[in-house]
């Protein structure tokens, strides 16, 4: 799977969470994407970071943010994540949890977004789950070619039962 894993690297006291973090998400097979937030950069570098950064949320299968610290940017790329139907996995460490309550608190309405307060010792076990449950729940893209008279009955079939054609093909195969 491809991860974005995305940080705000203004406490230089977690960047051993986030090189854990980068590693257990390389280990578990995945291929990662890391970002750190730039705080204040020139409007033009801004903008390009800004294009980077959704240009690649579009391309990624998972978004892992480290919310220890809350930063608006995460927060703007947690809710484009989920506004593009990506599961978010939003970390936090333990000691910071308060810090994030918005996350916690929206995390309880949104099936997509899980927030979690680690410790060192847990956060390879917390990542590992999360990512093996997101296995499951990811579609597969599948290709099918069908003849005229096939794509008429799924166009009507989709107009009167209120749903795209392919999800009327997959009730069908289960």
């Amino acid at each position: 799977m491809k991860v974005l894993f995305v940080y705000s690297p203004t406490d230089p006291k977690l960047n051993k969470n986030y090189n854990l973090i980068t590693t257990t998400l390389e280990n578990a097979g995945n291929k990662v994407i890391t970002s750190k937030l730039n705080i204040g950069l020139a409007m033009d570098e801004a903008s390009k970071s800004y294009h980077k950064l959704i240009a690649s949320l579009k391309k990624i299968d998972i978004l892992v943010v480290e919310s220890s610290i809350p930063s608006n940017g995460i927060g703007f790329l947690v809710a484009t994540a989920l506004n593009e139907k990506k599961p978010v996995l939003a970390l936090s460490e333990s000691k910071n949890k308060k810090a994030n309550e918005a996350f916690w608190y929206y995390a309880q309405k949104n099936k997509l977004l899980n927030f979690t307060a680690y410790t060192l010792k847990d956060l390879e076990n917390i990542i590992n789950e999360y990512v093996n449950k997101v296995k499951k729940l990811i579609d597969t893209k599948f290709i099918l070619i069908i003849s005229p008279e096939i794509d008429t009955y799924l166009q009507w079939a989709s107009d009167n039962r209120r749903m795209h054609k392919a999800q009327v093909v997959r009730r069908a195969v289960e």
